[in-house]
């Protein structure tokens, strides 16, 4: 439990960049700052979809390994 929180924890600077990053590069696109295109507003959603995607498929994993382990009584 303490592992998970820690985990949670350690991922959440990295998730806060790549949201924020996804957020500013759609401003910068829609007020065409710097020259920036929707190319990068697209290829920063995308890799935030898939990583969202991988931790639901991974947490999922997780919840029906545990279901299934079998219990020491």
């Amino acid at each position: 439990m303490l592992r998970n929180i820690i985990g949670k924890v350690l991922k959440a600077p990295l998730i806060i960049l790549v949201v924020a990053s996804f957020a500013a590069s759609i401003y910068a696109a829609a007020n065409k700052i710097q020259g920036i295109t929707y190319a990068v507003p697209v290829i920063l959603g995308i890799i935030l979809v898939t990583y969202i995607i991988g931790a639901f498929m991974d947490q999922k994993n997780n919840d029906e390994e545990s279901s299934s382990a079998p219990t020491s009584e």
